[in-house]
Protein backbone atom coordinates (compact mmCIF):
# COMPACT_ATOMS: atom_id res chain seq x y z
CA UNK A 1 0.00 0.00 0.00
CA UNK A 2 1.43 3.34 -0.97
CA UNK A 3 1.64 6.46 2.02
CA UNK A 4 -0.17 9.08 1.13
CA UNK A 5 1.80 11.88 0.33
CA UNK A 6 1.08 15.21 1.69
CA UNK A 7 3.37 18.23 3.38
CA UNK A 8 4.10 17.13 7.04
CA UNK A 9 4.46 19.99 9.70
CA UNK A 10 6.44 19.32 12.67
CA UNK A 11 5.73 20.85 16.18
CA UNK A 12 8.32 23.12 16.91
CA UNK A 13 10.42 22.40 20.10
CA UNK A 14 11.57 25.35 22.34
CA UNK A 15 14.47 25.27 24.34
CA UNK A 16 15.35 27.16 26.77
CA UNK A 17 18.88 28.37 27.51
CA UNK A 18 21.42 30.33 30.18
CA UNK A 19 21.43 32.72 27.01
CA UNK A 20 18.46 33.09 26.07
CA UNK A 21 15.98 35.84 26.04
CA UNK A 22 12.78 36.05 27.61
CA UNK A 23 9.53 37.02 26.01
CA UNK A 24 11.01 35.45 23.03
CA UNK A 25 8.98 32.20 22.79
CA UNK A 26 5.50 33.38 21.73
CA UNK A 27 7.01 35.46 18.93
CA UNK A 28 8.90 32.19 17.83
CA UNK A 29 6.51 29.88 18.35
CA UNK A 30 2.80 30.95 19.32
CA UNK A 31 1.70 29.40 22.86
CA UNK A 32 5.46 29.29 24.10
CA UNK A 33 5.88 30.07 27.67
CA UNK A 34 6.76 34.15 27.75
CA UNK A 35 9.13 33.73 31.15
CA UNK A 36 11.24 30.73 29.42
CA UNK A 37 14.88 32.18 28.15
CA UNK A 38 14.09 30.98 25.06
CA UNK A 39 17.59 29.85 23.02
CA UNK A 40 16.78 27.23 20.11
CA UNK A 41 13.50 26.81 18.72
CA UNK A 42 14.47 23.35 16.97
CA UNK A 43 12.42 22.59 13.62
CA UNK A 44 13.90 19.14 12.84
CA UNK A 45 14.46 16.85 15.33
CA UNK A 46 15.36 12.99 15.63
CA UNK A 47 17.90 11.89 18.52
CA UNK A 48 17.27 12.36 22.08
CA UNK A 49 14.33 15.20 21.44
CA UNK A 50 12.16 14.64 18.50
CA UNK A 51 9.96 16.36 16.14
CA UNK A 52 5.86 15.57 16.26
CA UNK A 53 3.82 15.34 13.18
CA UNK A 54 1.12 17.77 13.89
CA UNK A 55 -1.41 17.31 10.88
CA UNK A 56 -3.01 14.77 8.75
CA UNK A 57 -2.90 11.29 9.09
CA UNK A 58 0.55 10.77 10.53
CA UNK A 59 -0.48 13.08 13.20
CA UNK A 60 1.29 11.89 16.59
CA UNK A 61 4.48 10.36 14.51
CA UNK A 62 7.84 11.13 15.53
CA UNK A 63 10.37 11.81 12.34
CA UNK A 64 12.26 8.89 14.03
CA UNK A 65 8.81 7.25 12.96
CA UNK A 66 8.36 8.15 9.22
CA UNK A 67 12.43 7.72 8.85
CA UNK A 68 12.19 4.23 10.26
CA UNK A 69 8.58 3.63 8.02
CA UNK A 70 10.11 5.30 4.68
CA UNK A 71 13.60 5.12 5.11
CA UNK A 72 15.43 6.11 1.45
CA UNK A 73 11.23 7.43 0.50
CA UNK A 74 11.61 10.38 2.68
CA UNK A 75 15.69 10.48 2.82
CA UNK A 76 16.40 9.85 -0.69
CA UNK A 77 19.25 7.23 -1.73
CA UNK A 78 23.34 7.44 -0.36
CA UNK A 79 24.48 7.64 2.95
CA UNK A 80 20.82 9.67 4.00
CA UNK A 81 19.08 6.92 3.10
CA UNK A 82 20.02 4.63 6.28
CA UNK A 83 16.97 3.69 7.94
CA UNK A 84 19.07 3.23 11.56
CA UNK A 85 20.78 6.88 10.67
CA UNK A 86 18.96 9.93 12.52
CA UNK A 87 17.68 12.32 10.16
CA UNK A 88 20.35 14.14 8.62
CA UNK A 89 19.25 17.75 9.02
CA UNK A 90 18.87 19.47 12.34
CA UNK A 91 16.89 22.54 11.59
CA UNK A 92 16.78 25.18 14.57
CA UNK A 93 16.35 28.93 14.89
CA UNK A 94 18.85 30.38 17.65
CA UNK A 95 18.11 33.15 19.37
CA UNK A 96 21.25 34.24 21.97
CA UNK A 97 20.46 37.17 24.11
CA UNK A 98 24.15 36.97 25.52
CA UNK A 99 27.46 35.11 24.53
CA UNK A 100 27.14 31.68 23.63
CA UNK A 101 29.58 29.36 24.71
CA UNK A 102 32.46 27.65 23.13
CA UNK A 103 31.08 25.02 20.49
CA UNK A 104 33.35 22.29 19.08
CA UNK A 105 31.71 20.28 16.37
CA UNK A 106 33.80 17.23 14.82
CA UNK A 107 33.53 16.01 11.35
CA UNK A 108 32.40 12.22 10.51
CA UNK A 109 35.86 10.53 11.00
CA UNK A 110 36.82 12.93 14.46
CA UNK A 111 33.33 11.93 15.73
CA UNK A 112 34.02 8.29 15.20
CA UNK A 113 37.57 8.31 16.60
CA UNK A 114 36.90 10.84 20.00
CA UNK A 115 33.12 9.57 20.62
CA UNK A 116 32.94 5.96 19.41
CA UNK A 117 30.10 6.61 16.70
CA UNK A 118 29.36 9.51 14.45
CA UNK A 119 27.81 11.46 12.63
CA UNK A 120 30.01 14.64 13.09
CA UNK A 121 28.59 17.37 12.65
CA UNK A 122 28.76 20.18 10.21
CA UNK A 123 26.87 23.74 10.57
CA UNK A 124 25.60 26.57 8.01
CA UNK A 125 24.65 29.31 9.56
CA UNK A 126 21.94 32.29 8.37
CA UNK A 127 21.59 35.43 10.42
CA UNK A 128 18.40 36.32 10.31
CA UNK A 129 18.61 39.64 12.27
CA UNK A 130 21.13 40.93 14.36
CA UNK A 131 21.47 43.77 16.93
CA UNK A 132 24.02 46.95 15.94
CA UNK A 133 27.31 45.65 17.07
CA UNK A 134 27.04 42.05 17.26
CA UNK A 135 29.73 39.76 16.24
CA UNK A 136 30.13 36.12 15.68
CA UNK A 137 34.12 34.58 16.53
CA UNK A 138 34.78 31.51 14.26
CA UNK A 139 38.43 29.58 14.71
CA UNK A 140 41.27 30.76 16.69
CA UNK A 141 44.19 33.52 17.01
CA UNK A 142 47.03 32.88 15.01
CA UNK A 143 49.33 30.75 17.62
CA UNK A 144 47.06 29.21 19.60
CA UNK A 145 48.14 25.33 19.74
CA UNK A 146 46.53 22.92 21.46
CA UNK A 147 48.27 23.51 25.09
Amino acid sequence: MKAEVYPVILEPLVLGKPWGARGKGPELVPGADANLKVGEVWLTADGDRQSMVMNGPMAGMTLKDLRLKWGPDLLGQGPAGKKDEPFPLLLKFIHAAEHLSVQVHPDDPTAVRLEGSGPGKTEAWYILEADAGARLVLGLKAGVDRT
